[in-house]
């Protein structure tokens, strides 16, 4: 599935949101230098979605997860202006984001590849 990307531009924000009893990431924000837009990206029903927001609807948006722990991706896997070579959403059984870096992958998403209820994550793959 192609989407509006921001491929080949500089992370500014990578941020998430944290359901803190269940450590289920609820939502990934992505912020650019080079637009001057915001990319949300959450899981739902096995399906991953992709929206574009402006910065106005993206501080109103945030609003619904303010009682949820904020996780800065960017500070925790050193991204900071780090060029994006690839991001998509990968639409198979049980969608998955996929940002790729010179030094690794950003990915988002089900716990349990199995099961669509399960709960989602974060994790970073370190390319060698």
């Amino acid at each position: 599935m192609q989407i509006l990307r921001p491929v080949n531009h500089h992370v500014e924000h990578l941020t998430g949101f944290i359901n803190e009893q269940t450590q289920d990431v609820l939502i990934v924000y992505l912020k650019v230098f080079e637009q001057n837009i915001w990319h949300r990206l959450f899981l739902d029903a096995g399906v991953g979605f992709w929206h574009v927001f402006s910065e106005k609807e993206i501080v109103q948006d945030a609003e619904e997860f303010e009682d949820e722990l904020k996780a800065d991706f960017v500070e925790k896997y050193n991204l900071r202006n780090c060029e994006i070579l690839e991001a998509n959403c990968q639409n198979q059984t049980h969608s998955h984001f996929k940002i790729q870096f010179h030094h690794g992958d950003f990915i988002f998403r089900y716990r349990n590849s199995e099961d669509i209820d399960s709960q989602t994550l974060v994790e970073f793959r370190e390319t060698n």
